[in-house]
């Protein structure tokens, strides 16, 4: 027995190394939710999603189909439902029944069409949808959800035993003793472990978990999270799947986003508790996980962990209006973005890739390279940026997951039609592009134009966030008004509802003075020595230092140097989830005139919006605080024409002369000149007027 056990061993290390082989990628399919209603292959719906299906098998293969969550919407629990589509009593066995629905007709079709194994992750959907307030109809039927799912999909119809039985080593392939037997499961395919995780567990019966100290739930009695004996589980299978050499890559896959910050497109946004600091996070990195799938947020963003090369990847396939494939070898892993395209909104049944990822690890050190949709992101760089310099036509600018073919030309921000964009020059990409309405231009601080904003102007991004829960973001701009009221500079509030739970991030100018607010009572007001309404350009930039941090916390700059903030009832900050940003307005958010009727929209100008992912350092602002100049030289020095001198002075030492107006700080210098003539950068920033002898600046050899 012990040497037919080496042999069977053997043979699948040989096996494992001999083919390549692919897997099609369905994240937020949000497909099977008419099935809850009218089961059963007699549709004509059920025909047109088989002949999708049918396309993708027969164009692009696939052993079997990954699915991290959200097949369907799942509302079945309200008294509508049950009352208009169901024969049941009572929440409970109408989910029952309605999942019952779903899930068979759904398993059938992809058979059908050539898929005869089907991985689905629980999505928040397949558990009517987030939040679950204690003892609601939807909360008292989660077990209903889980059990309607569970039965349709995971057991033999024929043997009535759950499928994914087999061990993982000396591991068991699902949580047994828990409530996610069954939801979450370890399965071997070919040369790779495959790890599906159930990752929505429920704090209380009760009580709404909710902590804005440490960023985390947020969602009712349910949050994101793997904890206890299940995370016990899910360490043994990924040990044990790192013992064996015989396999060679691992994925994990459940629904909700790790890492943040991600790109969002209608979307709750709900995400897994301690992000990068979670235990679920750190297993997967101690044992070499190559890639975390992720749904949830209706986008493409792929991240790289800071420590290992463990990659959360976040994609879409919302009505079958985009997937992927995933192509596996020995060493190499592939993933190709595709996305519809075609004159109908769906049902085009063709695509053009639109993005790939590679993972090489055929040498010590692991390559991985990428591009379009699934270009890597590098947090680094500012996630959006506004130059002004140009509006395009919307139509221009192809946004993967706003439509297939048909581009928007034009949309309505409140009330006003907007057909241009500002183009986000930022990592964050043409999805988050701003669509403006009568936002003139003016002679810039950097580059040639800014943005002239007045009562009419509106400014916004149909995509969400990037801000969500304790994540830290920092925004800079450059501002120029001479109003006395007080305006919105930059607006960050809920998509929908009031969002009272959670925070805004909203800067306003009142009267020369900045304030930034948190909610309607938690507001950080900007100390400086004199008014800002002074109808020339200043700068100001917030930056957030760490997760979570306490509205007290945040560093103020204003032309470069840090300013004195008072803050009127402190709290940690925990933004809205789903929430918008906007210049100058309130944009897309729900936030009504009537929530802060002392708001006005903005009149003036801005230029250099920039919003990071990250606290902002001192060469962040010394980049964002770039400015152009109009340049004269002559033999010995370098003269700008409206308000800016450097001379020499000495050997090894620059000097200028600054506007009261206008800070220094940050300005390259080029001075004519060779060797140790050439002043090319201060290193610190010098008070308004005249810089003194002694200060440092860099001399360029």
């Amino acid at each position: 027995m012990k040497l037919y056990s080496i042999l069977i061993f053997l043979l699948r290390i040989i096996s494992a190394s001999s083919e390549e082989w692919d897997f099609i990628l369905m994240s937020d399919w949000h497909g099977a939710e008419y099935f809850a209603r009218f089961p059963g292959k007699d549709t004509f719906f059920y025909q047109m999603k088989l002949q999708e299906l049918k396309y993708v098998n027969e164009t692009y293969g696939g052993d079997f189909v990954l699915m991290p969550g959200d097949t369907n919407d799942g509302n079945w629990f309200t008294e509508k439902f049950v009352e208009k589509f169901s024969d049941a009593d009572n929440p409970q066995d109408a989910v029952l029944e309605a999942g019952k629905n779903c899930y068979v007709t759904m398993r059938d079709m992809f058979y059908e069409a050539g898929y005869e194994r089907i991985l689905v992750a629980i999505g928040d959907h397949e558990l009517g949808d987030n939040g679950w307030k204690p003892n609601d109809p939807k909360t008292l039927s989660v077990s209903q959800y889980r059990e309607s799912f569970v039965r349709a999909l995971y057991f033999d119809r024929e043997t009535d035993q759950y499928m994914y039985k087999e061990k993982i080593g000396d591991a068991p392939s699902t949580p047994w003793h828990t409530e996610f037997r069954h939801t979450s499961f370890a399965l071997r395919h070919k040369d790779t472990l495959i790890v599906t995780v159930d990752n929505f567990y429920q704090v209380s019966d009760d009580n709404d978990f909710f902590d804005p100290k440490q960023g985390i739930g947020g969602n009712g009695v349910i949050t994101g999270d793997v904890v206890d004996k299940h995370l016990v589980w899910f360490e043994r299978v990924l040990s044990e799947g790192k013992r064996d050499p015989s396999i060679k890559h691992i994925f994990v896959q459940s629904h909700l986003p790790v890492l943040q910050p991600v790109r969002k497109l209608n979307s709750s946004s709900m995400f897994i508790d301690r992000a990068h600091h979670s235990q679920f996070w750190k297993i997967m990195r101690k044992y070499d996980v190559d890639i975390y799938f992720a749904g949830e947020v209706h986008a493409y963003t792929t991240t790289r962990d800071t420590e290992s090369n463990l990659l959360q990847v976040v994609t879409r396939s919302n009505r079958l209006n985009s997937f992927s494939k995933v192509t596996v070898s020995d060493d190499i892993i592939r993933i190709e973005a595709f996305n519809e395209i075609g004159p109908k909104q769906t049902g085009n049944m063709n695509y053009t890739s639109n993005g790939e990822l590679v993972i090489d690890k055929s040498s010590a050190e692991t390559k991985i390279t990428s591009d379009g949709v699934l270009e890597l992101l590098d947090l680094q760089q500012p996630l959006i940026h506004f130059d002004f310099e140009k509006a395009v036509q919307i139509e221009k600018r192809k946004a993967y997951g706003l439509s297939s073919e048909l581009i928007t030309k034009e949309v309505t921000i409140r009330g006003t039609t907007a057909s241009l964009v500002s183009p986000n020059k930022g990592v964050f990409g043409v999805l988050y592009d701003a669509q403006i309405a009568y936002l003139e231009t003016r002679p810039g601080v950097y580059g040639n134009m800014s943005g002239r904003f007045d009562s009419s102007t509106q400014m916004a991004i149909t995509a969400m966030g990037p801000l969500c829960a304790g994540s830290v973001m920092s925004y800079s701009l450059w501002f120029s008004t001479d109003q006395p009221d007080e305006m919105i500079l930059v607006h960050f509030g809920p998509s929908w509802g009031n969002g009272d739970k959670f925070n805004m991030m909203t800067l306003t100018i009142d009267n020369g003075t900045l304030k930034l607010y948190a909610n309607k009572s938690s507001i950080l007001e900007v100390q400086t020595s004199s008014k800002l309404n002074d109808a020339t350009f200043h700068h100001v930039a917030i930056s957030m230092p760490h997760q979570s941090s306490l509205l007290s916390e945040l560093r103020v700059f204003v032309d470069g140097l840090a300013a004195q903030i008072l803050v009127e009832y402190d709290i940690p900050l925990f933004f809205v989830p789903f929430g918008k940003l906007s210049l100058g307005g309130l944009g897309f958010s729900s936030t009504s005139q009537s929530d802060f009727p002392q708001w006005k929209t903005f009149t003036g100008e801005m230029d250099e919006f920039m919003l990071w992912g990250r606290p902002i350092y001192r060469d962040d602002l010394r980049f964002a605080m770039r400015k152009r100049f109009n340049i004269e030289e002559n033999k010995k020095c370098t003269r700008d024409i409206e308000n800016y001198t450097v001379k020499f002075i000495a050997p090894n030492h620059c000097k200028r002369l600054c506007s009261n107006t206008t800070t220094c700080w940050g300005y390259e210098i080029r001075v004519t000149g060779n060797g140790s003539n050439r002043c090319t950068l201060y290193d610190s920033r010098p008070n308004f007027g005249e810089e003194k002898e002694g200060s440092i600046c860099h001399i360029a050899a």
